[in-house]
């Protein structure tokens, strides 16, 4: 189940320059570009100005607060965060200061020791060294506790920081937020507010700090618009143009990359991840050396040891991943509205990144726990809707700590608090998140035609760089028709095809990670896509390619098949034919009520059917009702995945999860599935009336097809065999007894479970016992035949 969202905003339509292409003209309008001079300034932003710090709330009182203690030689202490935004945020402050002259010291907790911001412990330790001035950078917001004590401890304080904080927990010093006011550009990272601070004290530090806090701004994931699109620009452009701090060099050396341009993907997925490194499995201390390296003497060694430890980090996150997974198996997610999880070996420095991943793959809002000591400290992070900030809020009772904003936070509580914490925090999203904000929703900028991709059209697409949040890469959703799919890569694992259309225009295309649906991409049919477009050179040829994030499965288009063509998997054949009867209550419904379950029931529900008519009928009823979201139509499966979203199941095999909570029988005798709906605690019901089963069913074996499969067995046993699997098997048996492939198939099973034949394995082989007699109608598997071939004729 998905749903399909355009993004972007349409301004006003404005006539498209000569040498632009179209798919360029159309993405500009949708994202609020309204002329041909804004577009210039759009595709431009290293070219604009950055706005007056002194219009920042709390700057002007915070210079003053410095200069004074700069003047006086008093001692500063620049606090920070352990992450790349809280690093870099300390680089910018501390180095501006001691160009200023003044006495300063950086102070960066430890994540395992210390936890997020401020703490007692080391406000303590501040006031015994002599510091008189206290500013915090990327964190303090929420902290009143540790801020007033540092003033009673004699210190004066600064906090700046970009979270958010209830107004109740503000601290009551001096306070430069990007939260607060109204500053042009509300939405600054951490070290973006440093910045402005720093740019604040002396007009200098804008040209010197603009590639600091260009990193911090990408690897802070805040939105890249307006000031802070200007800023990653600037810094780039200074990257790329000599101005590389040796620092960065050193990092860029050791992840290979030193010979190519710096983008804001290099910052986010290379950069960042390394200087992030340093604070989650040891000393942030290290990043932030490296950052304010001046030589690469100084800067080689520590870029190494970051290097080494971000590959030790992958592996950590990895089994993290894995153990979540492991406890996912039997997670009921009709029921949780979030994925809540802890372990005792779990690095609390990697936990956010696992966090992050499961996000990606489940859709769901995700909570991941380290316990130690009795303590669990956990990291969050989000979906769309889904505000976690105010859902930890609503549970504050029983959190020792917690601070972040809507799509990540951070969180302390003990472990005796923890059932009850995910009690009341179920309870909050079930209570105030609609349900259907947990069905994935696949976002796209613009609908393009297989010809409109070009190369032309792909190197256009460039200026619309710093991509990031709030000015996404841009995302097209295309409709296709596959040919020449094929597996690549050593083991298969990648997908490569062509998109052709009506008109016969071609492109390439690609999907990382998805050779196995190679065989679900049936030829002639359409399907859709959403992914980019990039240029690929090989042998100094460009061409355009598509690099696919999902091909949509397209029910509608599903459901176009005809009865005919429906192939039986032996799979599904095999799951009835040895089913035990039954007679479990079922409850008999009608059309109408089926449409009110799909209505009522995003998860949990499946309606599974034999075959396409009466996945049709229920179809097309659903369609009329105008229900928005409607069931997936899978294939020869119970469910699409572990959220159990409500589907449409054809020919389903295997055991029913556990997830699913109603089994509507559509076109089948319900005694059939009743045993395995018992299993899994679902409820059943059948279509009492319409769901007319499929033709194959008529052709299922009757005593003379049996004698004729057992025949062709029997000549087939005779002959050398060179097969691989069974369906080449049942496939020999069919075309020797003119039968289709799942008439011989149920012949094949009944004969084997009476004893009359034996199927071979390794090789796969036939082989007939002598002496053996059977009576078909007493044989379970052939009464099963019989009884399908009976409903049929209900």
């Amino acid at each position: 189940m998905y749903t399909l969202r355009r993004r972007g905003k349409e301004s006003a339509e404005w006539e498209k320059p000569e040498d632009m292409p179209e798919v360029l003209h159309r993405l500009l309008i949708s994202r609020g570009v309204s002329s041909a001079q804004e577009a210039d300034v759009f595709c431009n932003p290293a070219t604009q100005p950055l706005h007056d710090p002194l219009l920042f709330p709390g700057v002007p009182e915070a210079v003053s607060m410095i200069r004074e203690a700069v003047e006086a030689g008093e001692r500063i202490c620049v606090y920070g965060d352990y992450d790349v935004d809280g690093v870099s945020a300390c680089t910018i402050l501390s180095g501006a200061l001691e160009t200023l002259g003044a006495r300063v010291s950086v102070r960066i907790p430890s994540r395992a020791e210390e936890g997020y911001g401020l703490n007692e412990t080391a406000v303590r330790e501040l006031a015994s060294q002599g510091i008189d001035l206290l500013i915090t950078v990327d964190c303090g917001i929420a902290d009143r506790g540790n801020t007033d004590l540092a003033m009673e401890l004699g210190m004066r304080v600064i906090v700046t920081d970009h979270h958010r904080a209830a107004k109740e927990r503000l601290p009551r010093c001096t306070i430069v937020s990007a939260q607060m006011g109204e500053y042009p550009c509300p939405v600054l990272c951490g070290a973006g507010v440093a910045y402005k601070l720093a740019c604040a004290l002396d007009g200098r530090f804008q040209e010197e700090y603009i590639d600091i806090a260009a990193l911090a701004t990408v690897a802070d994931i805040v939105p890249l618009i307006g000031e802070n699109r200007t800023i990653v620009a600037k810094g780039l452009a200074k990257m790329n143009e000599g101005g590389m701090r040796p620092g960065l060099s050193a990092l860029l050396l050791e992840a290979g990359l030193e010979k190519r341009s710096v983008t804001e993907d290099t910052l986010g997925f290379q950069i960042g991840p390394r200087l992030n490194a340093g604070g989650r499995l040891g000393s942030a201390d290290r990043s932030y050396r490296l950052l304010s390296a001046k030589t690469s003497a100084e800067a080689e060694p520590l870029a190494k040891e970051l290097n080494d430890e971000n590959s030790t980090r992958r592996a950590l996150e990895r089994e993290v991943c894995r153990q979540a997974h492991d406890q996912l198996k039997d997670y009921d997610f009709t029921k949780m509205r979030a994925i809540v999880l802890k372990g005792k070996d779990w690095n609390s420095g990697v936990i956010g990144i696992a966090a992050s991943r499961l996000v990606e793959e489940y859709h769901y809002p995700v909570l991941l726990f380290s316990q130690q000591d009795g303590v669990l400290k956990g990291s969050c992070r989000s979906i769309e809707g889904v505000d976690i900030f105010l859902a930890l809020h609503a549970c504050g009772k029983h959190l020792t700590k917690y601070g972040g904003h809507a799509a990540a936070a951070g969180l302390t509580l003990d472990a005796d608090k923890f059932n009850a914490f995910c009690e009341d925090l179920n309870r909050y999203l079930e209570e105030n998140i609609a349900p259907d904000t947990y069905i994935p929703t696949y976002t796209y900028d613009l609908e393009v035609r297989v010809a409109q991709v070009d190369v032309e059209t792909c190197r256009a697409l460039e200026q619309l760089r710093p991509f990031g949040m709030g000015n996404p890469a841009p995302v097209f959703l295309t409709e296709f028709v596959p040919a020449g799919v094929r597996r690549i890569g050593a083991e298969g694992n990648h997908l490569k095809l062509t998109f052709t259309d009506d008109l016969d225009e071609r492109l390439d295309a690609v999907w990382f990670g998805h050779g196995d649906v190679a065989d679900e991409l049936l030829p002639g049919r359409k399907r859709l896509a959403i992914g980019s477009v990039q240029v690929n050179t090989f042998q100094n040829v460009a061409r355009a390619q598509f690099m696919i994030d999902q091909i949509l499965p397209e029910a509608e288009g599903a459901l176009e098949i005809s009865e005919g063509e429906v192939c039986v998997p032996q799979s599904f054949l095999t799951d009835i034919l040895y089913t035990e009867m039954n007679q479990s209550a079922w409850e008999p419904i009608d059309l109408d009520q089926a449409v009110q379950l799909s209505a009522e029931n995003l998860q949990g529900v499946v309606f599974a059917s034999s075959g396409i008519s009466a996945a049709r009928e229920l179809w097309e009823a659903l369609c009329a009702a105008e229900i928005p979201l409607r069931p997936d139509v899978v294939f020869g499966k119970w469910t699409q995945d572990e959220r159990c979203f409500s589907c449409i199941a054809i020919c389903p095999c295997g055991s029913i999860p556990a997830g699913v909570r109603k089994v509507i029988a559509l076109d089948m005798n319900p005694v059939f599935f009743a045993k395995r709906v018992e299993q899994a605690g679902a409820q059943l019901y059948a279509l009492s009336e319409g769901g007319e089963p499929p033709r194959w069913m008529d052709t299922l074996p009757d005593l003379d097809d049996l004698r004729n499969t057992y025949i062709a067995a029997r000549h087939i046993a005779a002959r050398p065999l060179h097969l691989k699997n069974t369906e080449m098997l049942v496939r020999e048996i069919a075309g020797e007894a003119d039968q289709a492939e799942h008439t011989a198939m149920a012949g094949l099973v009944a004969l084997y479970d009476m004893g009359l034949v034996i199927v071979e394995q390794n090789p796969i082989g036939l082989r007939i016992p002598r002496g053996i007699k059977a009576d078909p109608m007493q044989n379970r598997i052939f009464q099963n035949i019989l009884l399908l071939r009976e409903r049929r004729r209900l």
